[in-house]
């Protein structure tokens, strides 16, 4: 089984040291998974 913090920080790095720096990463999940996306600084859009 994986690691979903870990896998989640390993793209948030990858992210950050390879994106362009105007690059913008969406992110689509269930209501049900906001608590654990919140860790890292998303927001649930309104």
């Amino acid at each position: 089984m994986y690691n979903n913090t870990a896998v989640v920080q390993g793209l948030i790095d990858w992210l950050k040291a390879n994106a362009h720096p105007k690059a913008i990463v969406g992110l689509l999940a269930g209501d049900y998974l906001a608590s654990f996306y919140t860790q890292f600084g998303f927001i649930q859009a309104s």
